[in-house]
């Protein structure tokens, strides 16, 4: 089974775990969608900057 870290206090947790047992830190769903958002919203700023 793989394993992922803890960003909160580096404990070794199963990778489809929701939640650190030890300090309860919850792991985001799906952090990769985010920043594709992100960075299409500052290119879509760029881009209407340079319009106007």
């Amino acid at each position: 089974m793989s394993q992922k870290e803890c960003p909160s206090c580096a404990l070794e947790v199963a990778q489809d775990a929701d939640e650190c047992p030890y300090c309860q830190y919850e792991f985001p769903d799906d952090p990769g969608n985010i920043s594709y958002f992100i960075i299409l919203l500052m290119i879509g700023l760029l881009l209407l900057w340079m319009l106007f």
